[in-house]
């Protein structure tokens, strides 16, 4: 399982939004969605105002609204700084 997910935490300036194991996430970018899978490329980008949507390791799907930010990938470590609507699971 290992190589199926990935470390994912998505923070605020105020607080830690999420942490977890996430088998797949779809971030906002400027041009078009992101998608970040296990084992994906070093990346660091800016995201738009739009929807975080991951699945997490169980397969459960949760939303996030954010008004941008920046999302950095390195070594199944992924990190999203955003301004922070909402969350819908």
């Amino acid at each position: 399982m290992p190589d199926e997910v990935f470390n994912l935490v998505i923070v605020t300036p105020e607080t830690t939004v999420y942490e977890g194991q996430v088998a797949k996430l779809i971030a906002p970018g400027i041009y078009q969605d992101i998608a970040i899978l296990p084992n994906h490329t070093p990346l660091y980008a800016q995201l738009i105002k739009g929807q975080i949507r991951l699945t997490d390791s169980t397969g459960q799907v949760e939303t996030f609204t954010i008004d941008g930010g920046i999302i950095r990938v390195k070594h199944n470590h992924v990190s999203v700084i955003v301004g922070f609507h909402g969350h819908s699971p």
